[in-house]
């Protein structure tokens, strides 16, 4: 890329950015600004990164059907925290520590969406007692990846 370029007037230009993380590299997120300045202008371009390692990329998947049972009481833990938004049911009860600790075995299924729909979800039958149910849409299996979450709390 040229050290310099000219932007005519109503016009732009694409600056190629390329951002590369070590595979060591910690998880998590960075953001800032491109500075660019000349004849006594600057231009601030807002850029993120995330740096992220998808736990259930390899989980395995069921596909959902009309009318189906499951039971995590047992199972593999994978995921305990699920992004955006990082507090989906609001701030932990004394405002300080973290906003969500979702331990526990998660059951992954999948439904392919080929024509509008309005609706879908689940519907809990039973659970233990003091058991917290979030089921989470993802978009892929990333949980960083939220689509929608409803919280089911025990009657």
């Amino acid at each position: 890329m040229p050290g310099t370029f000219t932007v005519p007037p109503g016009r732009d230009v694409a600056i190629p950015v390329v951002v590369r993380a070590a595979l060591d590299a910690g998880l998590g997120e960075n953001f800032g600004f491109v500075v660019l300045t000349g004849n006594g202008v600057t231009r601030r371009v807002p850029y993120a990164f995330v740096v992220e390692r998808p736990a259930l990329r390899a989980a395995p998947s069921v596909a959902l059907k009309k009318l189906q049972t499951g039971n995590t009481a047992s199972g593999t833990n994978r995921v305990s925290v699920y992004c955006c938004p990082a507090a989906p049911f609001g701030p932990p009860p004394n405002y300080v520590g973290a906003t969500m600790n979702e331990d526990g075995a998660e059951h992954l299924y999948s439904v392919e969406v080929n024509e509008p729909i309005v609706n879908f979800g689940v519907s809990v039958l039973a659970s233990s007692p003091g058991a917290l149910i979030d089921p989470f849409v993802l978009g892929s299996k990333n949980e960083s990846d939220v689509q929608a979450t409803q919280e089911f709390r025990p009657t």
